[in-house]
């Protein structure tokens, strides 16, 4: 992936990943942080000013990684409906691989622990509804789907669903396939929208 930031970095943004999914959001501390990588303290503030700074990154990864995976799907000569189902596949696959993205996001403490992290859970917030806006949008002028929802209801209904799916995933301590759960409810909800003559 084309991001701005060191090798050494990335190993920290991983080892923060195992921090969260041994520890959680609580446990996810720069002494955690440190011994996880085999290191001191001081060693992490040659590269993270704070433990802020750490998750603000792991965020702004996440977010550029949902842009470079939906990017090419977006500029595919699929339907709309096809767009929206494959978006979701991606995301749902990459999560199942990497499920501390999902603690790190839906954590309650991590919302107003800094201005950083909020700058940084809002963009990943924005990338996906520009994402949805962008594939319903075509979807209506494609007459795929219904005319009589506003295009921010269609993303309420898909984006609370996917969140509500996602939240269960983590509270059953990732254990059901989220990707089959997943597809099958994205497709029911697209079913629910589709354009009717």
């Amino acid at each position: 992936m084309k991001h701005s930031i060191s090798a050494r970095q990335t190993q920290i943004i991983e080892a923060t990943g195992k921090v969260l999914m041994q520890k959680g959001i609580k446990g996810l501390t720069t002494k955690n942080l440190a011994l996880q990588m085999g290191f001191t303290e001081g060693a992490l503030y040659r590269h993270f000013k704070s433990k802020d700074d750490i998750i603000a990154l792991l965020l702004n990864y996440f977010s550029a990684n949902i842009s470079e995976r939906i990017t090419p799907i977006l500029e595919t000569t699929e339907s709309a409906e096809n767009q929206l189902k494959m978006v979701f596949k991606s995301q749902f696959n990459f999560l199942s691989q990497h499920p501390h993205f999902v603690i790190a996001i839906l954590s309650e403490g991590l919302f107003d622990e800094s201005e950083k992290i909020n700058r940084a859970i809002l963009l990943v917030f924005e990338t996906k509804m520009d994402v949805l806006s962008r594939i319903i949008n075509s979807g209506k002028i494609n007459q795929e789907f219904t005319l009589q929802l506003e295009t921010k209801e269609i993303i309420h209904l898909l984006a609370g669903s996917f969140r509500l799916l996602i939240l269960k995933w983590k509270f059953s301590k990732f254990e059901f396939d989220l990707p089959a759960e997943g597809n099958q409810l994205m497709k029911s909800i697209i079913d629910l929208i589709k354009y009717k003559s």
